[in-house]
């Protein structure tokens, strides 16, 4: 499983190399065939300087590409009411550098593992918080202003966290 995002990378750091030849070779053919002077060849330096900003575009985005997008991390327990109302939540309290970055710059991530005997499966949501932000695990078949109890003894559930840049 590893290996699947290191191939896209290297498949998209090879697509970038070559559409970056691609346009030097057609930088170079339109400096080469200008038609504004004819009879003057073109300057080999200018094109030249042109050709190594380009590459360290290229060489700073290819750097980007290797760096880790991932802010935090972890597992949240939400423990479920004896009568769901899809208003209880599990707080996560992160540094105020991220909780103030979330929703603009970072986005949350949620897996929620579901407990043995299975049902009820609820969808994971969450809420930005002025220290973090809360996970709700919502019943999507609960109209508005109404609860439920269930069967299944298990109440913790299990959330995988991750909060990543946009």
């Amino acid at each position: 499983m590893h290996f699947q995002p290191v191939l896209s990378r290297r498949v998209g750091t090879i697509a970038i190399i070559l559409v970056a030849i691609g346009v030097s070779a057609a930088l170079l053919r339109n400096a080469l065939c200008a038609d504004d002077n004819p009879g003057k060849p073109p300057d080999a330096a200018v094109t030249v300087q042109q050709l190594q900003q380009q590459l360290a575009d290229l060489k700073k985005q290819i750097g980007e590409m290797g760096k880790s997008r991932i802010v935090a991390a972890g597992t949240a327990t939400y423990t479920r009411p004896a009568f769901q109302d899809n208003k209880s939540f599990s707080r996560v309290k992160l540094s105020a550098e991220t909780a103030s970055k979330l929703g603009d710059d970072y986005i949350v991530l949620l897996t929620n593992r579901f407990p043995t005997g299975g049902y009820p499966y609820f969808e994971a949501y969450w809420k930005r918080s002025a220290d973090g932000f809360d996970i709700y695990l919502v019943d999507i078949s609960m109209a508005d202003g109404t609860s439920a109890s269930y069967d299944n003894p298990n109440s913790k559930y299990l959330i995988d966290w991750a909060v990543v840049k946009k």
